[in-house]
């Protein structure tokens, strides 16, 4: 999960761990990277607005090193340009945080494992 408010990734983080999905939770564009060239991951939670780097250019970075980990944005951008862009990197889902609930979130994840 790269998700910077830990008023998201905290709770997020504990309730996708109590359905049993192990978590690495990352908070801005340095250690994401970092995480993602270290180790494969069964999907990526990419939040847009996180420090050091937008996520879509985290996104766009991932996709140019030929990573194709299923990913989904979850992100206050709600704005059908910011959609756009992300569905044009190959994300499979987008979630805006203020219109889902995390037991909500928890299902697309399931969905797409």
């Amino acid at each position: 999960m790269i998700e910077d408010e830990k008023t998201l990734n905290e709770p997020l983080g504990k309730k996708l761990t109590e359905e049993g999905f192990v978590v690495k939770i990352v908070e801005d564009a340095d250690e994401a990277m970092l995480a993602i060239e270290e180790q494969s991951y069964d999907l990526i939670l990419l939040d847009i607005i996180i420090p050091k780097l937008d996520g879509l250019k985290v996104l766009r970075n991932i996709r140019e090193k030929g990573i194709e980990t299923p990913v989904i944005v979850m992100s206050n951008l709600g704005d059908q340009e910011s959609q756009d862009k992300a569905k044009g990197l190959g994300v499979v889902d987008y979630a805006v945080k203020a219109n889902n609930s995390l037991d909500s979130i928890v299902e697309k994840i399931k969905k797409q494992i």
